[in-house]
């Protein structure tokens, strides 16, 4: 039995840091839900570093091993309400930080309070590892 078996891990991130600490609770037997918009994260098609060649980029499969993928249009209410009743029935809910896709009203806030998350953990993606440092990041409330 692993250590994580019986979590819901939902993985509204993108990037690095974000897919790698979701794949890594995925590692440990929980149960991830990785929801990308209707055309799919722009890594799975466009790498970071510049590599080409592969229909799948490689860096998109290595983050996103052990995870179940969800295609939802953020932009419409159908697409959010979808996403509100995941993240009820979720234990651990990560997200990047920084501005939401136009529309989408992808916020903690807005998320938050239905998992009654008992801890944040955040995760800044930027040189400066100070608690004043601003930019993209990642952020995973928690409940059980």
């Amino acid at each position: 039995m692993s250590i994580l078996a019986g979590y819901r891990v939902l993985d509204c991130t993108i990037a690095m840091a974000g897919p790698f600490a979701a794949q890594r609770l995925g590692d440990l037997g929980a149960d991830v839900i990785k929801i990308e918009p209707p055309a799919g994260e722009w890594q799975r098609h466009d790498s970071a570093g510049g590599a080409r060649g592969n229909r799948v980029n490689v860096s998109f499969l290595s983050l996103n091993r052990n995870k179940r993928s969800l295609a939802i249009d953020l932009k419409k209410p159908e697409g959010r309400a979808v996403l509100l009743e995941l993240v009820r029935s979720a234990d651990v809910f990560c997200k990047t930080t920084g501005r939401a896709p136009s529309g989408s009203a992808l916020t903690t806030r807005r998320f938050a309070p239905p998992i009654r998350a008992s801890s944040v953990c955040r995760c800044r993606a930027t040189a400066r590892l100070v608690p004043t440092a601003t930019g993209p990041g990642m952020i995973c409330c928690c409940k059980r």
